[in-house]
């Protein structure tokens, strides 16, 4: 395991969550799904700019980032890159892919960046799963 990622099967519920997905459903039942586990510290946003902003702006540590692929004006791994590139020193935790892509160009594209890939629904199972 790298040494700025989090064990997701010793994932304490007590971090902080951000969740990013345009899909105002499937933002509210993933923050649901995370919260009917016991994660209260979830942050929600509606696509990459915004989230990178917020980001920028506040120093915020997130042990876990959920992220779909499919965001308006940027994609889920532009996001990641970015995220890569000007936080170097901060090291957020574990970013997950979480999307509903059947492309495997979008599977291969995780695996090369040793990026977690969820199918949607998200489930804990599959969040934790190795």
């Amino acid at each position: 395991m790298e040494a700025n990622k989090v064990s997701l099967k010793a994932f304490d519920k007590t971090k902080s969550v951000l969740l990013i997905d345009y899909n105002e459903i499937d933002l509210f039942v993933n923050q649901k799904i995370l919260e009917n586990y016991g994660i209260d510290n979830i942050c929600c946003m509606r696509g990459a700019s915004d989230a990178l902003m917020h980001l920028r702006l506040h120093d915020i540590y997130y042990s876990l980032i959920l992220i779909d692929i499919y965001l308006p004006f940027s994609d889920g791994f532009k996001f990641i890159d970015t995220v890569r590139e000007f936080d170097s020193n901060k090291k957020q935790g574990e970013i997950c892919i979480v999307s509903n892509s059947i492309d495997p160009k979008h599977w291969e594209k995780a695996k090369s960046r040793n990026i977690k890939f969820i199918e949607k629904p998200l489930t804990i199972e599959k969040l934790f799963s190795a």
